[in-house]
């Protein structure tokens, strides 16, 4: 094999992979795929940048509606994707915003809060840890 047939083929694999993680988040969302075409050719945007506009409008919509989890899960959406896009500051203030929804025990129908429902999800522990070494963030600061 070629390098140039190799660089081909790790183009095609992170093309797919790419895709995967799109379809993922068009699922996770419920994003109708014609909303988010129009959205990107209208506003000449990236498929990222599409899909942070349509999930901070669901998210606005589901936190009027008092659906705090489905909000918060929106916001962990909204991280990842700036996580993908290498930004990495927008992703660690997206996955605080989700701690503080976590520890406060957030769920659907409600702005109350039960405490009985408290956590801490490992993956935004992780990604924040990552994030933190990624940007040389120290306890000091």
């Amino acid at each position: 094999m070629t390098k140039d047939e190799y660089n081909e083929m790790v183009d095609i694999r992170d093309e797919r992979i790419f895709r995967s993680w799109v379809n993922k988040m068009i699922s996770y969302e419920d994003i109708n795929i014609k909303e988010l075409d129009n959205i990107i050719k209208s506003k000449g945007l990236t498929i990222e940048e599409g899909l942070i506009e349509i999930i901070r409008d669901k998210s606005e919509r589901n936190y009027k509606n008092y659906n705090m989890g489905l909000y918060r899960n929106s916001l962990m959406h909204i991280g990842d994707i700036y996580n993908r896009m290498k930004d990495n500051k927008q992703p660690l203030i997206k996955y605080l915003q989700v701690c503080y929804y976590d520890i406060r025990g957030c769920m659907n129908g409600t702005k109350e809060f039960n405490k009985d429902l408290k956590f801490l999800a490992l993956y935004i522990i992780k990604s924040i840890r990552k994030l933190i070494d990624e940007l040389n963030i120290n306890n000091d600061d």
